[in-house]
């Protein structure tokens, strides 16, 4: 695919000679930067009708409610196109007034609403008289294993006569379709300076590390990344901002929260707090308008929310993106994991080539076999694998999910080392990076796995890692956090735990795999032989009796258990707890009652 650079000297590429009469057609743009003006201009510039796909439903509310400096509407004459908007009222704005048609939607409208409405108006010609554009195009690649309904539009796309896609990342894809089409690569090169700092805190310790970054900002507002709506409830629980804070998020997660207990959540860009948490939404294309540059962080858990995994090349860009005036201060706080499984990209092209040839000898088996068991069985296998949903109606192995597996392993391989992240965000060329290490003594498995759900060995075993952490000073170069969990907090919070520790200690506790029913069992005898090591008890037992003297079973029973209950000691005495005390023997007296011949006390 031929290469083409254009050179930017201002900001907006609507400027430049190629874009100033529309956006060039079978192109695959690469604007670098968010914020270029290349969505306006086909939205409201150019004098034609376009059609303007959109990933996501916030981008479409942002430019429908958008007003310009006048106050009034920025874009009169569009028409968007979400769910809840019928396909007759697409049919009424066809017919209205508006001269240029610019209609921008999700690709589940445009396949179910816009599409229909438009080849049953006789004034139209859906694919000579309408300009597609792709917008956000690397959303196709990266969300089409969960969100398939983003590769729909992608059949008519090339059957209009005038088309392109775009994004600030935008990736290539593997579909034939664009070389066939004749499509070229347009990299956009900003000439001024437009690379961003960053701080990659490298971290055992999320919540900590978050922590001592909002203290550093003091009251000015911070947006906060994380594609996890759990992580970011545990998050604000632990820091104790509810009253601070705002999550911005899908509507599922929304009634997520609403139902955990946290009402202050909303799906639109609005109201915003001093601590503004939002999900993937919001990650592309929307606009976030703030007369104050805020402080942007973004969080990554590689160890128990893999998908919140960042891509350098293109989240992190996107991210920085949607702030139109620019921001303060950017953070990435991250962990990392040398055991995450992923394959290099040719090793990654091998594994879905060889699944995908398996799969087709399996077919051929079937295909020729007439036994019933057999076609079951093969069935069963092609079905179960993972290459089947890979597998498009005509049998080729569709493409985008191919790019969306190989974009998903080399993100991954950035979070094996720190030091790949690094590499990565250097590589995009939009970065500035910093890498800076956080260890705690205690750290993220510690304090979030009281607030997730988590088995009784791993709370246990966390908790006592916490005792132990607090007991002993920091190693160097490592910080001592506790984020107001003492040892004091923590016993009171998790008393049963506290006490195993305190009676049989962690050593032990990890020789027994921090199983809850065989710790129980050991500080249940442990006990035992505490209590019978007592001084107090040893001292008013072994004043019982002296030398030569032959208390009866009876009698000893007795003494014992009046010592046993006056030291609150919950057990039933018996005859033969005097040999834990006693150097003695049983035997017989004159009148054939059991007794205990003492011959000395014994050191304890």
């Amino acid at each position: 695919m031929e290469r083409v650079n254009l050179n930017l000297r201002t900001q907006y590429i609507t400027d430049t000679e190629m874009f100033r009469n529309g956006t060039p057609s079978n192109f695959i743009i690469f604007k670098k930067l968010c914020g270029t003006g290349a969505t306006h201009g086909e939205a409201k510039v150019y004098k034609r009708h376009s059609i303007i796909i959109v990933p996501n439903t916030p981008v479409l509310k942002g430019k429908k409610e958008a007003i310009d400096e006048n106050g009034n509407s920025k874009y009169p004459d569009i028409f968007v196109v979400y769910e809840g908007v019928s396909k007759q009222e697409v049919e009424v704005y066809l017919n209205g007034q508006v001269t240029f048609k610019k209609i921008l939607c999700t690709p589940e409208a445009y396949i179910l609403k816009v599409k229909p409405a438009i080849e049953e108006n006789n004034n139209f010609n859906l694919f000579t008289d309408f300009f597609m554009l792709l917008d956000e195009c690397d959303k196709i690649t990266k969300d089409a294993d969960f969100r398939y309904s983003l590769v729909a539009p992608l059949d008519d796309f090339f059957q209009f006569k005038n088309k392109a896609m775009i994004s600030a990342t935008a990736l290539i894809p593997s579909d034939r379709r664009f070389e066939e089409h004749n499509f070229k690569r347009l990299y956009v090169k900003p000439k001024f300076n437009y690379k961003q700092n960053i701080t990659i805190f490298d971290t055992n310790n999320i919540v900590a590390t978050l922590k001592e970054e909002l203290a550093k900002v003091g009251e000015e507002k911070v947006f906060i990344f994380l594609n996890s709506v759990e992580l970011i409830q545990v998050i604000i629980e632990l820091l104790q901002i509810e009253d601070f804070s705002k999550v911005f998020c899908a509507e599922k997660s929304k009634v997520k929260l609403i139902d955990s207990g946290f009402s202050n959540v909303s799906t639109e860009l609005t109201d915003f707090k001093k601590y503004n948490f939002l999900t993937c939404k919001f990650f592309n294309a929307v606009d976030i308008d703030l007369e104050e540059k805020p402080n942007v962080i973004l969080i990554t858990d590689v160890l128990r929310k893999a998908f919140s995994m960042l891509d350098p090349y293109s989240d992190s860009v996107q991210i920085v993106g949607r702030f139109r005036n620019g921001i303060k201060n950017a953070v990435h706080i991250s962990n990392s994991n040398k055991n995450l499984k992923w394959k290099e990209k040719q090793r990654a092209i091998s594994f879905i080539k060889d699944a995908y040839d398996t799969y087709k000898d399996l077919e051929v088996m079937k295909a020729i076999t007439t036994k019933e068991g057999a076609i079951v069985i093969l069935t069963e296998a092609m079905t179960g694998s993972f290459i089947h949903s890979y597998i498009k109606e005509n049998g080729e192995v569709d493409p985008y999910l191919v790019d969306g597996f190989l974009l998903d392993q080399a993100i991954t391989g950035y979070y094996t080392h720190i030091n790949k992240l690094n590499r990565a965000y250097l590589h995009s060329n939009f970065f500035r990076p910093t890498v800076i290490k956080m260890n705690y003594n205690i750290n993220d498995a510690h304090i979030i796995s009281m607030k997730l759900k988590s088995t009784a060995s791993a709370l246990i075993q966390n908790i006592s890692e916490i005792l132990r952490a607090n007991e002993n000073a920091p190693s160097n170069g490592v910080l001592n956090f506790d984020l107001g969990r003492s040892n004091e907090v923590i016993r009171k919070q998790h008393a049963d735990i506290a006490n195993f520790y305190d009676v049989i200690g962690f050593d032990s506790m990890a020789e027994l795999e921090f199983n809850k029913s065989a710790i129980k069992l050991k500080v249940k005898k442990t006990e035992k032989e505490l209590e019978r090591n007592n001084p107090k008890l040893i001292l008013k037992i072994q004043s019982l009796y002296k030398p030569d003297e032959t208390p009866s079973e009876m009698e000893i029973a007795a003494d014992f258990q009046v010592i046993y209950n006056d030291l609150g000691i919950c057990e039933i005495a018996r005859p033969s707890h005097l040999t834990r005390y006693y150097i003695a023997s049983r035997t017989s007296n004159d009148q054939g009652i059991k007794v205990w011949k003492i011959k000395g006390k014994k050191v304890l």
